[in-house]
């Protein structure tokens, strides 16, 4: 239960901490520190409470109790840790199939209205400059009208931008930090790393573009984006001063404390989860053993 309590107590001050250290620090870094602090909560937080109801490891016990002592029998510990799992899981499953679901039917229908495709890029009435849009096959969409209205460089950096999302599939880490969020709903911390990983997801897509094109040209590209009416693209909506200001200013330095900070977390969540897994692999038995005559 201590250990427990102190994976929590990391996992919950995580998000501050590195707001606070981020500075201009790498975003991919960043990323990675508040993945691990909100599996850090998750597995932290299921431990305590299944602990809470008199189980050594949750995981088996969990297991073995669904099986053995259903609550149709009157089972009151099996029902609480189903409870108990279910309030955390359900949120994240539902986030899961709704974000899917939509994507899946965005992506039909943009397919349905476009005009034309070009290798990987599909034009299509978007309302916006561009985007990306799938999880496991993300395609790149622009829109027909004022992706043509921007100048060549402009045109290179969105792209350039875009394809980033695509090929290192940033919709399929917006989504586990959008479902791990979820089931820590109550939690603001846990909002605060869900917009911090999808805010330096776009960073991360800016400094590949800016390395295909300039950082200049990448900051014109999301002033221009994000003032053509009527609405803004390239994630800039809320963040296009941050994401302007990091094209202009100095490059990201390589902050230690920082990387520090995220490979202890990411050391602690992979430590935490390994020991979840072990005590399950080694105790748990979905079979009975006997089984009482007929």
């Amino acid at each position: 239960m201590t250990v427990a309590l102190a994976l929590v107590t990391v996992g919950m001050v995580t998000p501050y901490l590195v707001v606070r250290l981020n500075g201009r620090g790498p975003s991919s870094i960043v990323i990675a520190a508040h993945l691990a602090g909100l599996m850090i909560v998750w597995i932290g937080v299921l431990d305590i409470a299944v602990g809470a109801a008199g189980l050594s490891h949750w995981l088996v016990e969990f297991c073995n109790l669904a099986l053995h002592d259903p609550p149709a029998r009157g089972g009151s510990r099996a029902a609480l840790v189903i409870s108990i799992v279910a309030a955390m899981m359900g949120p994240s499953l539902y986030r899961l199939w709704r974000t899917a679901h939509t994507t899946r039917r965005t992506h039909r229908r943009l397919l349905t209205m476009s005009t034309q495709t070009l290798d990987d890029v599909t034009y299509a009435p978007l309302g916006s400059v561009a985007c990306t849009v799938g999880l496991l096959r993300p395609r790149v969409f622009v829109d027909s009208t004022m992706f043509p209205a921007l100048a060549a460089p402009e045109r290179d950096a969105v792209l350039a931008h875009e394809r980033v999302h695509v090929r290192r599939y940033h919709g399929l880490i917006d989504l586990a930090a959008g479902c791990l969020a979820a089931g820590l709903a109550p939690w603001p911390g846990a909002r605060l790393a869900q917009r911090e990983v999808r805010r330096h997801l776009e960073a991360v897509a800016d400094d590949r573009a800016a390395a295909h094109t300039s950082r200049r040209t990448v900051a014109t590209a999301i002033v221009t984006a994000a003032t053509m009416p009527p609405q803004p693209a390239l994630g800039a909506a809320g963040w296009s001063s941050w994401r302007v200001d990091r094209m202009l200013g100095p490059l990201p330095r390589r902050h230690r404390p920082l990387i520090a900070t995220a490979m202890f977390l990411i050391l602690l969540s992979a430590m935490a989860l390994a020991q979840t897994v072990s005590h399950a692999l080694a105790g748990i038995h979905l079979v009975p053993t006997a089984f009482p005559a007929v």
